[in-house]
């Protein structure tokens, strides 16, 4: 071979490399973006799961106050006489009233999970941790949602007991959250007194109804802070993962 084709074989080579090179290189650099622009997305979906969780836990934490303040109510109701509830001022009679039909479940805020779901767009989710936690927290939704419609049946027939004392009545107690607002006019019910407690107190099957009501309300309570775990855990997750 002269030394002029060894030159141009080499010149070939060169250029064939470089052809090679330039392409591995745009596919790179293709790549390279591609996954920053996922990577973007799963950032602004992250962010958006960490205000909906956020929320979620505040509103958890409202209903949380208020199933314990309706056992706390329950309990000195069934520990006190009929003269001890005649004596209960107009606070202590509205708290007692809205333990007895007390009905709030928890709606968390699922706006972008559900959308990530709904368009099969889970995966975008690189933390696998995060991801499980997110499963998790669907199943004990779905699980926790069937026992609210049980708390629901449950005041309602406590309401009908109430009927035969003049129930239900408008007096509520104090709600806790400063800025949680009634979005009922009650105005139309009659008012609960202490002579209402106290009759309530003595109607064995108005009692009756009242404490397998709160039976549910106990369990009830049990899986909302089972939630409040599953739902702490997968914030510090989402948290984490947000760069």
């Amino acid at each position: 071979m002269t030394a002029q084709k060894s030159i141009q074989w080499r010149r070939v080579l060169v250029e064939a490399s470089a052809i090679v090179l330039s392409i591995l290189l745009a596919f790179s650099i293709e790549a390279w973006w591609a996954e920053s622009q996922e990577r973007g997305v799963e950032q602004q979906a992250l962010a958006s799961l960490r205000s909906d969780f956020g929320e979620s836990r505040e509103t958890l934490s409202f209903v949380l106050q208020i199933y314990e303040q309706s056992q706390a109510e329950f309990v000195r109701f069934q520990s006190s006489t009929p003269s001890e509830l005649s004596s209960l001022d107009s606070d202590a009679i509205g708290a007692m009233v809205t333990a007895f039909t007390v009905a709030a479940t928890f709606d968390p805020w699922a706006s972008t999970l559900d959308a990530l779901v709904r368009d099969g767009r889970l995966g975008l989710i690189s933390d696998l941790a995060l991801r499980e936690s997110l499963s998790t927290w669907l199943r004990a939704l779905e699980d926790i949602g069937e026992n609210g419609l049980d708390i629901r049946s449950g005041a309602t027939r406590v309401l009908r007991a109430m009927e035969a004392h003049g129930g239900p009545f408008q007096n509520p107690g104090p709600t806790p959250g400063a800025t949680r607002r009634r979005a009922v006019d009650l105005h139309m019910l009659p008012t609960a007194d202490g002579s209402t407690l106290s009759a309530l107190r003595q109607d064995s099957s108005f009692v009756g109804m009242t404490r397998s009501h709160q039976f549910a309300v106990a369990l009830y309570l049990r899986e909302l802070n089972e939630i409040a775990s599953i739902l702490d855990s997968t914030l510090a997750l989402i948290e984490k993962s947000i760069r």
